[in-house]
């Protein structure tokens, strides 16, 4: 377990609060005052920060002048200084920040539980700005803001393509909606309906747009009416309207509730296609998945890894990646301990997606300050230069809240002393899920042994006893594993509906699971 200390520093805030308080973890920012929305760094696949020039900016409510403005943090005094650079006056706006290396982008809506078409100055409005280096500032350039949208929703995301085209993506009216821009990023195309979306979602679903893999744009919805998560993907070039196949990201065809409407994602930075999203299940067993980290490769094949169960109460989970030392942070709000609610952190390498089982770290805690909420952060990867920044804030006391790690503190970090557990026993876990009708993932455990390496079997085998599939055959040390079958058998033909069972056969123990196939 690695533990994040704050510093007893002294820190002052925006000059328009000035504070001086540190918090049992993390930081205490600035009042927001109730003015404005009181979760200023909500919606879920949104983020608020970003890094340029040596420095973390973000877009926060400054109360002074009662407007968004883009604020520099100042890493050593832990504070946000405002730059009044001005964004949003609307006091239930929201927005999604994109910096692209030559201008930032932001785009904010107002924000409603349910879409819906927008009253004359409720549009959603995209700002583009530039950045002039020799005075740490950002200037509005001319022509902005661009109304993209008439709508309110609860989530705009953004993101530009490698062609320069920029995306934004919302629900209203039980469609995913999608619009783009046509050139020079002031000139926007008519909103339309995403043309492989299917059935139409509830009310309360969102979506979220991605680039990725060097030439393409993806934009996955959540569908609580199909307990579905969809995903599907655009090539970068082609007509606004021509979509690939709709993809299935998550789904089960028995278990109510699978499917909530929470999505984070984010890419490794690396250019080979891979995407790593995090959504949250509505299932109420306390051992059920709560939070799952959804890997899409760049063969367009999804698996799936638990991050936390259900009796965890993780919410509002974001994702950063550390490209330069392949890791994964997962943040995300949880009121299990004493009914506070935290941030916490869990931590696992980008070659095995495996996270430690329980709470995970504290990573903002406060014993004065109890509702702390929607963490946020950045689209872009970290690494040592960066650090590491997430936003927060507490809705009762209408405060900004923070913790940073210094690349030193980001160094330090060993994936395996984290997310590496040592079993009992050995183990073969419910797969999950089961049912299931496109692949499902066997957990297994191998608990410490008198030699390094012990070879495990796992094999499927139908109702009748016949082998279906040899699944996996390795050497392996200590530690928990995960594996994903995709109901192909050894012939490579679809195995076909019916009782299935997993077989775990390790030194001399032998395990079997249950696993029910739906076509």
């Amino acid at each position: 377990m690695v533990l994040f200390y704050c510093y007893n520093t002294l820190f002052y805030a925006s000059p328009i609060q000035a504070q001086s308080e540190t918090l049992d973890i993390g930081y205490r920012g600035f009042y927001y005052d109730t003015t404005v929305i009181a979760t200023p760094t909500a919606e879920k696949p949104e983020s608020k920060l970003w890094w340029n020039d040596g420095f973390w900016w973000g877009s926060l409510w400054n109360p002074g002048i009662n407007q968004y403005t883009i604020h520099r943090f100042d890493s050593t005094n832990q504070s946000w200084v405002s730059t009044n650079i001005t964004i949003d006056n609307r006091s239930r706006s929201l927005s999604d920040a994109l910096w692209d290396g030559q201008h930032l982008y932001i785009v904010s809506h107002v924000f409603a539980n349910s879409g819906g078409n927008a009253s004359s100055g409720e549009e959603a409005w995209l700002y583009r700005y530039s950045y002039d280096i020799s005075k740490t500032t950002y200037a509005l350039e001319a022509g902005f803001p661009v109304i993209v949208n008439n709508s309110k929703s609860e989530t705009l995301v953004l993101d530009k393509d490698s062609s320069g085209k920029l995306w934004i993506t919302w629900t209203e009216g039980g469609k995913v909606r999608v619009n783009s821009s046509i050139e020079n990023d002031q000139a926007w195309g008519t909103p339309f309906d995403l043309p492989v979306q299917g059935k139409d979602v509830s009310s309360d679903d969102i979506s979220a747009v991605i680039a990725f893999g060097g030439n393409k744009t993806g934009i996955m919805w959540s569908n609580q009416l199909q307990d579905t998560t969809f995903f599907a993907v655009h090539i970068d070039g082609d007509p606004d309207m021509t979509w690939q196949g709709r993809e299935v990201a998550l789904a089960s065809v028995v278990l109510n509730e699978n499917v909530d409407d929470h999505i984070n994602f984010s890419t490794a930075c690396d250019g080979n296609g891979n995407i790593y999203a995090l959504v949250k299940t509505g299932l109420g067993g306390p051992d059920d998945p709560g939070i799952l980290l959804l890997k899409r490769d760049e063969a367009g094949q999804w698996t799936q890894h638990e991050v936390s169960r259900r009796k965890d109460e993780y919410t509002r989970a974001i994702v950063v990646i550390d490209s330069e030392n392949g890791r994964l942070f997962v943040f995300a709000k949880s009121e299990r301990t004493s009914h506070n609610e935290n941030i916490y952190l869990k931590v696992a390498s980008l070659g095995d997606l495996l996270f430690p089982t329980g709470l995970g770290t504290p990573f903002i805690q406060s014993t004065i300050y109890l509702k702390i909420n929607n963490p946020t952060s950045t689209k872009q990867c970290i690494n040592s230069t960066t650090g590491l920044l997430v936003l927060a804030s507490d809705e009762d006391s209408t405060i900004y809240v923070h913790n940073f790690l210094t690349g030193d503190s980001l160094r330090s970090i060993e994936p395996d002393s984290i997310a590496r557990v040592i079993p009992a026993a050995f183990q073969l876990h419910p797969g999950y899920p089961n049912p299931f009708n496109s692949s499902t993932t066997l957990r297994f455990d191998i608990p410490e042994v008198t030699v390094s390496f012990v070879e495990i079997k796992i094999s499927i085998y139908n109702i009748l006893g016949q082998l279906t599939k040899n699944l996996y055959k390795e050497q392996l040390g200590t530690g928990r594993y995960e594996i994903q079958w995709n109901g192909v058998t050894d012939k490579g033909d679809l195995a076909a509906s019916g009782i299935y069972f997993a077989v775990f056969t390790v030194d001399g123990f032998t395990q079997a699971r249950k696993l029910i196939l739906l076509r």
